[in-house]
């Protein structure tokens, strides 16, 4: 096909082979890109992360076929919301009322890459790489007033305790969660009625201390007009 040979063409361009050489062949540390992407965020007053915003953790799942990749396996994958062949991210972010910042990204290794499964040295469960990440943000000089995470995460009792074992607010870490549906209220790390904002260890939110420019407006929306041209097809019975 015409579209098919055009798109070949434009892969052979040298501009092309270039950045698929840098990303897949030349030799360089993701880590040290990384942290100098990060030196400039927090150097810069536009980007500078302030002790107003909350940490963010979660995980992302990409499905993927095969079994040779690293980090592959069957899992749940949050973003199809279904167990499946793919790999997982636990990811970092810091956030405010204006905006946010990825910090950084873990793959998930499932026990199945190692020898000897879980009880090997080297396996991490996706909480232990979340805490461990949290820390790193933290030495990175990431200030935050918070963590914040979902169920899977707010509801386990030994990741909430690695977090708190940093030191209590402000120089150490909270963590905040949406509650599982149907289940009780979790628990504040320092105590306080969960309920309650006001109740919780949190520090009261600094201002940055440069202007920051207030979140767009939404414009109004309303349901599209019907076309009357288009029949409408009722529903299938069920066979």
């Amino acid at each position: 096909m015409p579209g098919r040979h055009r798109t070949r063409r434009r892969g052979q361009h040298a501009s092309v082979q270039r950045l698929q050489f840098f990303l897949s062949e030349s030799t360089w540390d993701h880590e040290q890109v990384n942290a100098r992407r990060l030196e400039l965020l927090l150097t810069d007053p536009a980007t500078a992360p302030h002790p107003g915003g909350v940490l963010v953790i979660d995980d992302s799942g990409d499905r993927k076929n095969g079994k040779a990749t690293a980090h592959i396996g069957r899992q749940w994958l949050g973003r199809l919301g279904k167990t499946d062949n793919g790999i997982v991210t636990v990811t970092t972010c810091w956030a405010d009322e204006n905006l946010y910042c990825p910090l950084h990204a873990v793959p998930y290794s499932p026990a199945h890459h190692f020898p000897k499964g879980k009880s090997d040295p080297g396996f991490r469960t996706k909480l232990q790489i979340a805490a461990e990440l949290a820390r790193t943000a933290k030495a990175a000089g990431v200030a935050f007033r918070a963590v914040a995470a979902d169920c899977a995460y707010g509801d386990q009792d030994g990741f909430r305790r690695q977090l708190d074992a940093t030191g209590p607010p402000p120089s150490g870490l909270s963590a905040t969660d949406t509650p599982r549906p149907g289940g009780p209220p979790t628990r504040p790390l320092a105590g306080g009625d969960p309920t309650e904002t006001s109740a919780w260890s949190w520090p009261p939110p600094t201002r940055p201390p440069f202007p920051r420019k207030p979140p767009g407006t939404w414009p109004p929306t309303c349901p599209a007009p019907a076309d009357p041209a288009r029949p409408t097809v009722p529903n299938r019975p069920p066979t």
